[in-house]
């Protein structure tokens, strides 16, 4: 042991906390400065999170929206307007009127539009982490906010905290189009804009009054705007001159031609050089590209034009909300002005970071991936060589390329031959690929016997996914689900023909019971030296035998080759015993046991092949794209968070998809205690099934409650007192009046005390039948505010437990699929339009995801099973929603077909023909379900 040193301090109050350790705490900014402070005094300190506190972004995070592409800061002011914010301690609150959708991942991996339902700011800056991954994208979010990722092939949250370099996060491989073509324009003071019927007219006068030419603009965006946009932000200026630096003819033909049929520009402005194209006389043109298309062209503090325009550029909101083919008119002219093709795919760059991420943006919405990286590099249009940043976006890809050259039309001949050329290069350019999808294959592999040569993929290959050493791209997980599906078919076909096997295995069964039982009765099935020696259990008969004498017809060859067939596509441990026509008994027992145990097998393990298969199919088929984590740094920002409806996760601008917090909870905080209610349900005499609901004040439904459970209590203890007093004598008596009297007398008094305990509990029994009016009733308390001093709220969105989107079943309905159908007043219908019917003809109620209605009484009748007897029963509510899930399909032996969610109950035939409800997802193929004819 090495020598303890002494201690050299008298308390811990003597103890030095470095101030590395408490500075690197992340979020909780109100708890950290406490923490900072005990932690240097020796304090213990009790952390109590508050909901809603620390998942934040940074106010500069572009979110993508309903009304455009908005930065969360600009979100949340929009939100403010016209409502109330409630102040907390870590920041405001609000719950906004306005509707605004942001961009969300639905639990299928697709994406939807989701309303806002709550906002959140923080007070000051928050301590946060910047989350940068190898493509480019960059968040800042505090380490409690969750971000979506992968673990064994199912998607995630986890809080950011929770991450590292390398860890996989989800973004969105594409973005939904707004589709607007509206062009706004406001005026100012020195630029007035006259709105005539198809176009605006555009007048600027400078400060000393001197007007500059007027031009008009079109109100609706046009491809031929778009293009000559694109080129403006790769290679436009501002200096009281408009200028295209460009040397190509075509393109500079292409935007005179523009500039004079869309703003009216008088052409002899128009001056064509070698260098550039030059629109003279350009303030109003600067004007109109500054309030209308968001170019940053006059620096109003100085009062002239602005310096290093290259910097501020960005892509217009026009183009940002626009149409498919106003976004590829944009993107043919700034790539015709600075698109590069090397031998991967495209590269472009600018000065500006934030006209890169609206390029990466830009190009989501097409479904085009794009790669961003950071160099330092001398700008190629001056003489200066000053080394400074500049920002690069690459799309790379056969999938890319072939979606970038769609309708993308280049003036420059060679780069768009060179597209044209990379769009038919074949190979893995590993850039979408499905990472921590090993798992899957590996399970997958474990179950299934892979044919590779009938999956079209290669044996090494699959063997390295398999094993991690490489990552399979989504189109080759796509096409290895499409080619197991269809091998997936073949074996449920071949499954329920074995499922028939159960029955024939119980036929063979019973005909060995039957065979021996019934020997005399078959004795002319074979000969009297036979006979004498089954009798005598010399010889065993064998399968044919006891087939004949029952009159079954054998098929254990038969379904020796099905179940062979079964081995051939599954790995399965048991193996089929060969149970042939001439085996014996014990043989054939043997077989069967083997064969039984087989099929269970392979019923569970299709099972779990479809369970696999639809982990697979939802990463494969999601519009999420998977990255990795490059860098993680420490930054201060301002923080905003909004929470989604239902789905409870939105995209952030670069397409990385984060969770919301508990805004939710916060808000319900802020209900006050006296508001607060007890719900108790009381028994119904009249309508046992109709339970009376009943609202108490907060507290006062548990003290009910308690109060008739006491006196309850005391009514029956009596009663006890008595039965346990007559027990007592029952018990004694007899032997004390055998001692006395002797046995005879002392077994008389037993059977006595027997039926005087046995008349007392029956007549105890039936006391309480006959009078129910005397029972104490003691409610049921279905919602108990008593420990509550806040509204309570419970949290379905999978924040706290890391599942994914919804991963709650909100409305535990039990439903039917629309595709079966029923009787309707004895008239038989498709069960979606039977209850579309009677949604129509009666009053609704609307939930969040589904609607339902309470039916008038006696009108609606269909038929049931009572009591082993088919009856018409009475509809009482129907109701109607979308699941989201799997159902479950259930097939019978004839044939017959029942889809029903998971939860729902289904009749099926228990031991001595007792009906017994069972879940569907409960049910095995040795269940058999109760058909009506």
């Amino acid at each position: 042991m090495p020598d303890e040193k002494e201690l050299k301090y008298k308390s811990t109050a003597d103890i030095k906390v470095p101030k590395k350790i408490f500075e690197q705490v992340i979020g909780q900014e109100e708890a950290l400065k406490i923490i900072k402070k005990a932690s240097l005094q020796r304090r213990h300190v009790l952390l109590i999170g508050e909901p809603g506190t620390g998942k934040c972004s940074g106010k500069n995070t572009i979110i993508p929206t309903s009304e455009g592409d908005f930065r969360a800061e600009d979100i949340y002011k929009i939100l403010y307007k016209n409502n109330e914010e409630v102040e907390r301690e870590d920041g405001f609150y609000l719950k906004p009127s306005k509707n605004i959708d942001l961009f969300t991942i639905n639990k299928a991996g697709k994406i939807e539009k989701e309303q806002i339902i709550a906002a959140y700011k923080s007070k000051e800056k928050k301590k946060c982490l910047k989350i940068t991954s190898r493509s480019g994208a960059e968040i800042i979010l505090s380490g409690e906010h969750p971000i979506l990722s992968v673990e064994k092939g199912v998607f995630v949250f986890k809080k950011a905290e929770q991450l590292i370099k390398g860890t996989v996060i989800g973004m969105a491989r594409s973005l939904p189009l707004l589709n607007k073509e509206e062009i706004v324009i406001k005026p100012t003071k020195t630029t007035e804009v006259i709105d005539n019927k198809q176009d605006y007219l555009i007048k600027y006068k400078n400060n000393n009054g001197i007007s500059c030419i007027n031009l008009s603009l079109p109100k609706k965006m046009n491809k031929d705007l778009a293009y000559m946009l694109g080129v403006y932000v790769a290679e436009g200026d501002y200096s009281g001159v408009v200028n295209f630096s460009n040397k190509d003819k075509r393109i500079k033909e292409r935007i005179k031609e523009i500039a004079i049929k869309n703003l009216s520009y008088p052409k002899e402005l128009i001056i064509d050089t070698e260098e550039k194209l030059a629109f003279k006389r350009g303030r109003t043109f600067g004007a109109i590209l500054e309030l209308a298309f968001d170019q940053k062209v006059w620096d109003y503090e100085k009062r002239k034009k602005l310096e290093k325009q290259s910097g501020k550029k960005r892509i217009p909101k026009i183009v940002m909300c626009g149409k498919e083919n106003i976004i590829r008119a944009f993107l043919a002219g700034y790539i015709d002005g600075d698109g590069h093709f090397d031998k991967q795919g495209l590269e472009v760059s600018s000065a500006s970071k934030e006209l890169i991420n609206d390029l990466r943006l830009l190009l989501l919405k097409l479904g085009i991936i794009s790669r961003t990286t950071k160099k330092l590099k001398y700008a190629s249009n001056t003489e200066k060589k000053t080394r400074r940043e500049y920002y690069y976006l690459t799309v790379s890809g056969n999938e890319n390329l072939v979606k970038l050259k769609k309708d993308l039309h280049l003036l420059k001949e060679y780069k768009k031959n060179r597209l044209e050329e990379l769009s038919f290069k074949k190979g893995n350019t590993n850039v979408d690929l499905l990472f921590e999808s090993q798992e899957l294959l590996k399970e997958l592999k474990d179950n299934i016997i892979i044919n590779y040569k009938n999956y079209k993929t290669h044996n090494q290959n699959f063997n390295r996914f398999a094993r991690g050493v490489q990552v399979p791209s989504r189109e080759y997980i796509q096409r290895l689900v499409t080619e197991i599906n269809k091998e997936l078919y073949k074996m449920k076909g071949l499954r329920f023909n074995l499922v028939k096997y159960e029955k024939y295995s119980e036929y063979i069964k019973e005909g060995i019971k039957n065979f021996y039982k019934n020997l005399e009765e078959n004795k002319k099935y074979f000969s009297e030296r036979s006979f004498q020696r089954y009798r005598k259990g010399e010889v065993q008969p064998s399968l044919n035998m006891v087939c004949k004498v029952n009159n079954i017809k054998n098929k254990s060859k038969e379904f020796y080759q099905l179940f062979k067939k079964a081995g051939e596509l599954m790995n399965l441990n048991s193996k089929a015993g060969k149970s042939f026509e001439n085996k014996l008994l014990k043989t054939t027992m043997i077989s069967m046991e083997q064969s039984e145990t087989m099929l269970d097998e392979f019923c569970k393990k299709i099972t779990q092949i479809e369970f696999i298969l639809k982990k697979l199919e939802i990463i494969s088929d999601s519009d999420i794209f998977l990255d990795k984590i490059k860098k993680i740094e420490f930054v201060e920002e301002d923080t905003y968070d909004f929470e989604v409806k239902n789905t409870h996760n939105f995209i952030v601008g670069n397409g990385i998809i984060i969770h919301n917090s508990l805004l939710g909870q916060a808000l319900a905080e802020e209900l006050p205690p006296n508001k607060l209610v007890d719900v108790l349900s009381f028994p119904n005499e009249q309508d046992e099934n109709n339970p009376l609901i009943r609202v108490m004040p907060r507290n006062k439904g548990k003290e009910l409650v308690n109060k008739l459970r006491i006196q309850g209590f005391a009514s029956s203890k009596n009663m006890n007192i008595l039965f346990f007093i007559l027990l007592i004598a029952s018990l004694v008596t007899p032997w004390w009046i055998r001692k006395q009297y002797g046995d005879i007398l002392a077994a008389a008094s037993l059977i006595g005390s027997m039926i005087l305990l046995a008349s007392f509990i029956f007549f105890f029994s039936i006391n309480r039948r006959m009078a129910p009016q005397q029972k104490i009733k003691i409610p049921k308390l279905l919602v108990d505010s008593s420990e509550y001093k806040t509204s309570p709220f419970i949290d379905a969105s999978g924040a706290k437990s890391g599942a994914l989107l919804g991963d709650v079943l909100h409305d535990p309905l039990q439903t039917f699929s629309p595709l079966h159908s029923s009787y309707l007043n004895n008239k038989k219908s498709k069960l979606d339009k039977i209850v579309n019917r009677i949604l129509k003809e009666n009053e609704l109620i609307k939930k969040d995801n589904y609607i339902f209605t309470y039916t008038k009484p006696k009108k609606y009748f269909t038929f049931g099973y009572n009591n082993k007897i088919e009856e018409n029963n009475e509809i009482l509510s129907v109701n109607k929603y979308k699941f989201k899930g799997s159902l479950i399909k259930l097939i019978t032996e004839s044939g017959k077909e029942l889809i029903v969610t998971p939860e729902h109950k289904v009749a099926v035939k228990g031991l001595f023909n007792k009906i017994n409800y069972i879940r569907a997802d409960k049910i095995k193929s040795r269940h058999r379900l109760i058909t009506l004819n």
